[in-house]
């Protein structure tokens, strides 16, 4: 079973790796675009040559960029996540509300706007290729209703982000915060700002059996005081995961590899 701390390490390596595709995708989709479009122009002899190719140009870069907005929407997902969970450092969740706030705001208009420079750039080629102009304008503006889709969905994505965030601050909002926390060798007592005192034994959490009186002692609240961190010992521990009764999720292998370090 992970810990809280393990799953936001797993959630950052996904950002990560949600990240490293997103690049991935912007780069095929360049290479594509400009691969098409200069071959798409040449032609062979005065013959038809590889002009057809311009007309397949906006449809791949539709498909590429919903790839990369679907990137995109996970690593802004994770990190309202992030800015949000009682067991993130406070600096962390600090950095992920000033990214949020100061973000550019052309962000989400930077993959529809992307395409339909692509798609004026086929356009020109094409209607320079000497195309008629019934299949022209067809094909032109069934193009642009491939653009619309991507618009849409960028726009939609960011309301989404939002009430997102705004179910978890709920959420987060709803559960009592600590106020005091104590631990003896037996039992961790913690206070909640609702009136309860939630008591479980120690040994419930491997880190705080084998800290020392003083480490006990240095602990401070996280996530608006929805979590409790030790710093002398690495321990996390949220109000959720008391309330629910849940015991250090930490493995026997990862608990040695500490304590070994001590």
């Amino acid at each position: 079973m992970r810990t809280n701390a393990d799953f936001l390490q797993h959630l950052r390596s996904e950002i990560a790796d949600s990240q490293k595709r997103r690049e991935t995708f912007v780069k095929a989709k360049l290479a594509f675009v400009v691969a098409l479009l200069g071959v798409g122009t040449i032609s062979i002899h005065g013959k038809l040559g590889a002009t057809p190719l311009l007309y397949l140009v906006p449809l791949i870069s539709f498909v590429l960029d919903l790839y990369i907005l679907g990137e995109d929407f996970s690593v802004k997902r994770a990190g309202r996540f992030i800015k949000t969970s009682p067991a993130a450092p406070d600096e962390e969740q600090l950095w992920e509300e000033v990214v949020e706030d100061w973000r550019d705001w052309h962000s989400y208009w930077a993959a529809p706007l992307a395409s339909a420079i692509v798609l004026v750039a086929a356009a020109l080629g094409v209607k320079l290729s000497g195309a008629d102009d019934l299949p022209f304008w067809a094909w032109f503006f069934l193009s642009l209703l491939l653009i619309l889709p991507v618009a849409v969905y960028s726009k939609r994505r960011k309301k989404s982000l939002a009430s997102f965030e705004k179910k978890l601050k709920k959420r987060r909002i709803d559960a009592p915060t600590v106020e005091t926390v104590s631990v003896t060798d037996d039992i961790l007592s913690v206070d909640l700002t609702d009136g309860r005192t939630i008591s479980v034994p120690v040994e419930w959490f491997p880190r705080l059996v084998h800290a020392t009186a003083e480490e006990r002692m240095k602990w401070k609240l996280t996530g608006n005081g929805q979590g409790i961190h030790w710093e002398g010992i690495d321990e996390d521990i949220s109000v959720e995961g008391l309330l629910a009764g849940k015991s250090s999720g930490e493995s026997q292998t990862s608990f040695k590899r500490w304590l070994n370090r001590r």
